[in-house]
């Protein structure tokens, strides 16, 4: 695999484990982690696009440092590559490598550099903020779905990439966010550094605006609300054949469904009904009273699935299957549920000797 690609799924897979974090129900340090490894991320994915322009020479990723002359001076012409104490040749970072794509690459917008570059100051300061402040989780996830929608438009451009199949979102939809309940007076004061990073922010929010529509934004405001459904409003679900057999044809949606997802749901042949019905109900028998509630059992597409020899013919053979359900949505209204039996032990009484 070229080097490219495998920093490239190292990214994804580094995204999406900041979002799976940011997505628990209960996680101490949900903002500071997302942060650290959506960087990660980026990172990772400005590396792959560095080496994809260079075909994948790895020394492009490297930083480099002036050669030492035998004389004990550096060198103006020669360089080599630094390494780390351990030996390691050292890679650039993060913003290095943000700067060296933008000199190429004319999509780096001033939106995105400061998003990276906001996720940053939050990534190094994080051990000054506490997770009890809610003005943090308010900036974080702002500025982490910016990132995202940043993120998945620039791994469409750069690398032609269709991530649809993940759900590349952070749920700012909870029964409560600690955001959600600030005052405009608070009793605790923000910390100093928190101060200093949201004054930092508003001034860059300022310079770019934030629009949905653009490629790139520095912050992006989730707002969610609950309404009531009105029954207008209702998906209605309606099995028909054909799609000219519809009330309306036109606002009709199709659902294909395979022949393994339908028996999940409809596992129930008519023997196999017959025996859970009469295993239930002592009163149960398959007579004309049977026969008529199976007539209207069929008429409910949520508790029976037909199934046509020619799906296209009016009067073609059918088989019928039926959902589990139906017992306690139909059948329990008419037939009675066979009583539990009573078990009685007898105990012997023993005469002592």
């Amino acid at each position: 695999m070229a080097r490219n690609s495998v920093l490239f799924d190292k990214s994804i897979a580094a995204c999406i484990s900041g979002i799976e974090i940011y997505n628990k129900p209960d996680f101490r340090y949900r903002e500071e982690t997302f942060t650290i490894l959506m960087i990660n991320a980026w990172e990772l994915l400005l590396k792959a696009k560095i080496l994809k322009d260079n075909k994948n020479q790895v020394q492009s990723i490297y930083v480099k440092e002036p050669k030492k002359l035998r004389s004990g001076e550096k060198s103006t012409k020669q360089t080599i590559v630094k390494k780390s104490r351990s030996g390691n040749p050292l890679s650039i970072e993060l913003l290095r490598a943000l700067d060296l794509v933008a000199f190429t690459d004319g999509s780096i917008t001033a939106p995105l550099k400061e998003n990276i570059v906001a996720l940053c100051e939050i990534r190094d300061n994080a051990i000054h903020f506490k997770n009890d402040e809610p003005e943090l989780g308010k900036l974080v996830l702002e500025l982490g779905t910016a990132s995202l929608k940043n993120y998945l438009n620039a791994v469409k451009m750069w690398f032609d990439k269709d991530l649809s199949r993940y759900n590349f979102y952070l749920m700012p939809m909870s029964f409560f966010h600690e955001f959600e309940s600030m005052n405009s007076f608070s009793i605790s004061k923000p910390s100093i550094q928190l101060e200093k990073l949201m004054s930092y922010l508003s001034e860059k929010v300022a310079q770019h605006k934030s629009d949905p529509d653009q490629e790139y934004n520095l912050l992006l405001r989730v707002e969610t609300k609950f309404v009531k459904s009105s029954v207008e409003d209702a998906l209605i679900v309606k099995q028909v054949r054909r799609r000219e057999e519809a009330e309306d044809p036109d606002s009709v949606q199709e659902v294909i469904l395979t022949e393994e997802n339908v028996l999940l749901k409809f596992p129930w042949t008519h023997r196999e009904l017959c025996l859970r019905l009469k295993k239930r109900y002592d009163t149960f028998k398959q007579d004309s009273k049977f026969k008529e509630s199976i007539r209207e059992l069929k008429k409910d597409t949520m508790l029976c699935h037909t199934r046509f020899a020619n799906p296209f013919a009016e009067k073609s053979a059918r088989t019928y299957f039926y959902s589990p359900n139906c017992i306690a949505i139909f059948f329990d209204k008419i037939y009675k549920i066979q009583p539990p039996l009573k078990v009685v032990s007898k105990v012997a009484a023993v005469d002592e000797a």
